[in-house]
This record gives C-alpha cells, sequence and structure tokens, in this order.
C-alpha cells in the first residue's frame, strides 16, 4: 500500500476473504442472521480463531485503516 501510495496509484482494489467474517463468536452475530460490512471476526476472542483467518482479518482492517 506504501509503494502504491508512493508510485501515485490512484486506485487499489482489495478482495476481501469470507474469512474476514466466518468466525464472528456467537455472541456478535447479528440477531435477524443479516451480516453487513459493520460485522467483522475478533481476532482476540476468548475462543481463539484459526491462524488464517486472523491473517485475512488484522489484512483487510490494516488496508483500510491505511
Amino acid at each position: 500500500m506504501k509503494a502504491s501510495q508512493a508510485a501515485k496509484v490512484r486506485r487499489i482494489v482489495i478482495t476481501s476473504s469470507c474469512a474476514a467474517i466466518m468466525d464472528v463468536a456467537d455472541e456478535d452475530k447479528p440477531a435477524d442472521r443479516l451480516f453487513n460490512e459493520s460485522h467483522w471476526s475478533n481476532p482476540n476472542r476468548a475462543q481463539g480463531m484459526k491462524n488464517y483467518s486472523k491473517s485475512k482479518v488484522l489484512a483487510e482492517k490494516a488496508a483500510w485503516d491505511f
């Protein structure tokens, strides 16, 4: 992302992964079971997460924060 910014790239496409949302803890799931962009898996949840899913959540959040 920083290299793209330095090269004055105007647009970047971020391809999400369902792994960024598929490990939502039961207490964080919406009551109507309809997910939207506000729902994320919590990489620090008490039940833990698989490393792959955790990496996808952290990478996508980092991209959006950038």
